[in-house]
């Protein structure tokens, strides 16, 4: 795959012909694909924030900076370190900012002009785990889950416009769920090969990638009519993010070595006409995968859930290049 544009940061958000990233707690905007941009939003100093994101490696290791920047019809939602807040369509902080529960969010969707987000934290206890909403003033818990470690992550069919969550990590606490007029309704779940994180939807299937340390990794496809299951072909290593174009589905890997997936690097996948292919191969750099994170490959969001344009943008993390992220054109 050919790299169109390479930048220095995350790329967080494509929203028409707008690109926005970030390096540190400052977040630029660009309207030509990152050739050129301006600071859209920067967060105020404070002796702590200026310690953890003194650069990209104290980042990884304290696990700051911005984790979400997503887009709705009045401004943005940010999700940063251990906070959420909403800023408006020129960069301007409204409401208030919010703590919230654990560590951050993998992923979240909008509801409206408000943001959901399931509570992702260690929760050894398996206490309840809280849906919750943010509108820029409060957060108020929609839907509470028991009997399971923590939530993956929350996902909106903009087909359907159904709400899916993804729960782990062992036995029933695994599972892909429906929430559905104030009730959740588990469609598959029980084993490590419905523990997944992240959903991706076309006009007639979900499609997965499981996330196990335990077991060996695949690419699965479900029936959006009948939720019946198909499993299209194995990966390397535990999938946490995924990304469409032109309703091709792309998952990435994770470099997390164990006894069952030795591999130590993040591997892209393209899934077409039923096949699973490895298009790129990304090795862990040396830094220590428990406190400077595992190897991965991170999509942004994409607001444009139709796009036509044949690009990816993949940001890299834990691995060679690490702190950068790559515009590539896909092969056809």
């Amino acid at each position: 795959m050919e790299i169109v544009n390479s930048i220095k940061g995350k790329v967080l958000l494509v929203s028409n012909s707008d690109v926005y990233f970030s390096r540190g707690l400052t977040i630029f905007k660009s309207s030509n694909e990152g050739h050129d941009y301006k600071i859209f939003y920067k967060f105020k100093k404070s002796n702590f924030i200026d310690f953890t994101s003194l650069n990209h490696l104290t980042s990884r290791l304290f696990r700051s900076g911005i984790h979400h920047f997503i887009a709705v019809d009045d401004g943005f939602y940010i999700f940063y370190n251990r906070f959420i807040v909403k800023v408006d369509l020129k960069g301007n902080l409204v409401g208030k900012k919010c703590q919230f529960k654990g560590s951050r969010p993998l992923c979240v969707t909008t509801e409206g002009n408000s943001v959901l987000y399931g509570e992702y934290y260690d929760n050894q206890e398996r206490r309840p785990v809280d849906v919750v909403i943010f509108d820029g003033a409060s957060l108020k818990v929609k839907y509470t889950f028991t009997g399971i470690r923590h939530i993956h992550g929350i996902f909106t069919d903009h087909y359907t416009g159904k709400v899916y969550v993804t729960t782990g990590d062992y036995g029933d606490e695994a599972g892909i769920w429906l929430l559905d007029n104030g009730l959740i309704k588990k469609i598959i779940g029980g084993t490590q090969q419905e523990r997944a994180v992240q959903l991706l939807f076309t006009s007639k299937y979900i499609y997965y990638g499981t996330d196990s340390p335990i077991e060996k990794n695949f690419i699965y496809r479900i029936d959006k009519d009948t939720y019946q299951r198909d499993c299209l072909g194995s990966v390397c290593s535990s999938v946490f993010y995924g990304a469409l174009v032109h309703e091709v589905p792309f998952f990435c890997t994770v470099a997390e070595p164990s006894d069952v997936n030795p591999d130590n690097k993040a591997v892209l996948y393209k899934v077409t006409n039923e096949e699973v292919r490895a298009v790129s191969s990304h090795r862990k750099d040396f830094f220590s995968k428990i406190y400077f994170q595992y190897g991965q490959l991170n999509f942004p969001v994409y607001r444009d859930n139709f796009r036509t344009e044949n690009k990816i943008w993949l940001y890299q993390l834990s691995v060679k290049g690490s702190g950068e992220s790559h515009l590539l054109a896909l092969d056809h």
